[in-house]
């Protein structure tokens, strides 16, 4: 095996979405892999030519189909399949709904405010429940903080399942960040300070340090969008920013990405290679990486992103050549063992799937968009000048035709929306959002020593910030324009040609399908092209 990992990483992947989705044993799955491998490795005693050999053909599937593969995938499926069963087996057992509570545990997570009270997470410390974590609702009358030892007194709220078909499941969303439920407060009482993790505590102050500092310097709005940006913290932005963001595609600009993290890894290794070496250098920016994934508090896509530029950079160190699939393995082990149902995450999907995307399919769209071929010489030579003065623009856009590749079918399937003006608005960002990471950092930096040199810095990056909202509202006008000159195409199409009842739902359900926006975007490129050829 070239990748053991990698194999060990798809193994674990199976035995996770078997022991989630099918409530049946895993064994049929292994009769399923053995017999493929024995019917493949038949040996005739006929070596004649023929069509229908399934020797023949089946010969680039004993690739895949080795015995040392398919006991490694039998083995860690095997092995995930079985943490599955005992995790659904804690969830469904060890607390009941409206069952009450009295529990000692620790505060490990800084209030979240809601309309009605404040919600805090906790680690259990009892012998029964010990390890498990619990939302609990606290009335706002009563601080804690984190590192709070406390005993409640409470009712146990189990979290609703999805009642209609593709609804949220609220249970399998607590269950991807090792939540049970939630806990109604009696009474609760703070026994002690500062009980949680060190480490975690010191991380913490300094989040909420550098939180209080970007509300300081920045501006009331400014603040919440670059929070989110920088520490991919979303909590106080409102909702109509979050949809604005979400409907013109550019809703992962609040999360921490991989463009993060290459950035950090530029700045450490920019500021100390010079003095300490190319090695040390790495090594540093590895440190750094490790101190921003405890800082962000092991958010999915963070922890892939780090893991990922640490091995990079230990490979360097190392003298190794550096195998992206590799990487996405150990870091996709490293988050599956700590919680298997991360799989099932929208975080997980949407981090996995862009990276994924862009390592399989951006060359080959690139290649497609720089081998468009137009018949007209004089367009032609105007599309090969572009062509070789945009490489930048070629490339942005690949990159985010790829990544949708993968991305579009997790947002349909979870979110029931598939936006195909992520061209433009990605290709906008990818101009501002490098240069608002990059002075977000120097900011933060910068406002630990001098909070008015941090103001006067803050008012600088607030300018491309404005142009990120302004991307946002134009991409969500014209979407609106769209629905409303589709609308009025409906009306005009029902009453000129007199639709009967049945055909206006179909053209109606087409229209509001996503294979519509695709037709459509393929009828705009296909008229583009031809109105340039025909010239």
């Amino acid at each position: 095996m070239n990748r053991p990992i990698l194999v060990i990483a798809i193994g674990y992947i199976i035995g996770i979405i078997w022991g989630i989705y099918l409530k049946i044993s895993i064994l049929p799955f292994y009769f399923l892999l053995i017999s493929i491998y024995i019917i493949i490795n038949l040996k005739y005693k006929k070596k004649k030519f023929k069509i229908l050999s399934i020797k023949r053909y089946f010969r680039y599937i004993k690739l895949v189909f080795k015995l040392n593969i398919i006991i490694t995938i039998i083995i860690s499926s095997f092995i995930s399949n079985l943490i599955i069963k005992i995790q659904e087996n804690k969830y469904e057992n060890m607390y009941h709904d409206g069952e009450t509570l009295s529990i000692s545990g620790i505060v490990i997570g800084n209030k979240e405010e809601k309309e009605y009270y404040d919600r805090y997470e906790i680690k259990v410390i009892n012998k029964k429940y010990k390890n498990t974590k619990l939302y609990i609702n606290v009335s706002k009358k009563k601080q804690l903080k984190y590192g709070d030892k406390i005993t409640i007194y409470g009712e146990f709220k189990e979290p609703a399942q999805a009642r209609n078909y593709k609804g949220f499941n609220y249970k399998q969303y607590l269950k991807t960040l090792k939540i049970y439920g939630t806990v109604k407060i009696e009474k609760i009482e703070i026994i002690a300070e500062n009980q949680a993790n060190t480490l975690m505590q010191i991380s913490n102050k300094i989040f909420l340090k550098i939180k209080e500092n970007i509300k300081i310097t920045y501006s009331e709005k400014m603040s919440k969008i670059i929070l989110g940006i920088m520490l991919g913290d979303t909590t106080e932005i409102d909702e109509n920013t979050k949809e604005e963001f979400a409907n013109s595609n550019i809703s992962h600009v609040l999360a921490v990405s991989g463009l993060h993290i290459s950035y950090i890894i530029l700045m450490a290794t920019t500021a100390t290679q010079k003095m300490l070496g190319k090695k040390l250098s790495k090594i540093i920016s590895s440190l750094v990486l490790v101190a921003y994934m405890i800082i962000t508090g092991f958010s999915i896509s963070v922890v892939r992103a780090s893991i990922m530029g640490i091995l990079t950079c230990m490979a360097f160190v190392l003298y190794r050549k550096s195998n992206t699939l590799n990487n996405i393995a150990i870091s996709t082990m490293i988050i599956l063992i700590n919680n298997p149902y991360s799989l099932i995450s929208t975080s997980f999907l949407l981090t996995y799937g862009g990276t994924i995307g862009i390592i399989y399919f951006q060359k080959i769209v690139e290649k497609i968009i720089k081998n468009i071929k137009i018949k007209n010489r004089r367009w032609k030579y105007v599309y090969l000048k572009i062509q070789r003065k945009c490489e930048k623009i070629i490339s942005t856009i690949s990159v985010s035709i790829s990544a949708q590749i993968v991305i579009a079918p997790v947002m349909i399937l979870y979110f029931n929306t598939a936006g195909l003006g992520f061209l433009i608005t990605n290709l906008l960002l990818s101009y501002i959002i490098g240069p608002i990471v990059i002075g977000g950092f120097i900011q933060i930096l910068i406002s630990m020593v001098s909070i008015q040199a941090g103001m006067a810095f803050a008012k600088v990056i607030e300018i491309p910030l404005y142009g990120i909202i302004l991307i946002s509202k134009i991409s969500v006008s014209l979407s609106e324009q769209f629905e409303k000159s589709r609308a009025i195409f409906l009306i005009n199409c029902s009453s000129s040609l007199n639709f009967n009842t049945k055909n206006f739902i179909k053209l109606k359900f087409f229209f509001n399908s996503s294979s519509h926006k695709l037709y459509m975007l393929l009828s705009l490129l296909k008229s583009i092209i031809s109105f340039i050829n025909s010239g």
